[in-house]
């Protein structure tokens, strides 16, 4: 990823610390999903994700931290309007 896509409104991702909080999300995550920054960071990234699709990110954290990576998880986001977003976790 290069630096013009960490303003991108066409990029959707965000930065996770090593608790699962996030400390960064992109203007597309913040476009697509209608939260301001405010709203997200310091929270944890389940608390934006329905409840079918925490069990299946927790299952796949610890890989995260310890190998750097996962990839093709599939998640619903939680939009600020209560609808949900398909969204797939690589990282």
């Amino acid at each position: 990823m290069n630096k013009s896509d960490l303003n991108s409104d066409d990029k959707f991702f965000q930065s996770l610390d090593e608790n699962g909080n996030i400390v960064f999300v992109s203007n597309g995550w913040l476009k697509k999903l209608g939260y301001e920054r405010e709203d997200v960071l310091g929270k944890f990234f389940g608390t934006f994700l329905d409840d079918k699709s925490l069990p299946e990110v927790q299952k796949n954290f610890p890989h995260l931290k310890d190998y750097g990576f996962v990839n093709n998880v599939p998640l619903l986001v939680k939009m600020k309007n209560g609808t949900l977003a398909e969204a797939v976790l690589n990282g």
